[in-house]
């Protein structure tokens, strides 16, 4: 049996060793993502945490536009003060795909 303690250290290394290229979301265009994940996203890129493409995915429909336009409702509607540059590029990020 191996020790716990090193599949931790292992995991641990393997973890800071590793990026990603992309972060997907699912269900991008409904109640929770317009409560509480798009105003967290726009919170971390605005922190520098988050440089990534975000891909939403939400049923077929839609475009790049309406992910932008619901992603901007969504952060003036639940950050008291938000910062235009950090807006602009989190929407920059954005892109739909429908499925």
């Amino acid at each position: 049996m191996s020790d716990p303690r090193n599949r931790k250290a292992a995991h641990n290394s393997t973890k800071e060793a590793t990026s990603s290229d992309a972060l997907v979301v699912f269900g991008v265009m409904g109640d929770l993502a317009n409560k509480k994940v798009l105003p967290a996203l726009y919170q971390m890129v605005k922190s520098g945490n988050l440089n990534v493409p975000i891909i939403g995915v939400a049923k077929a429909g839609r475009s790049d536009q309406h992910l932008k336009e619901r992603a901007r409702d969504s952060v003036k509607q639940h950050i008291a003060k938000v910062d235009e540059a950090a807006l602009t590029k989190f929407l920059g990020m954005l892109r739909y795909v429908g499925g």
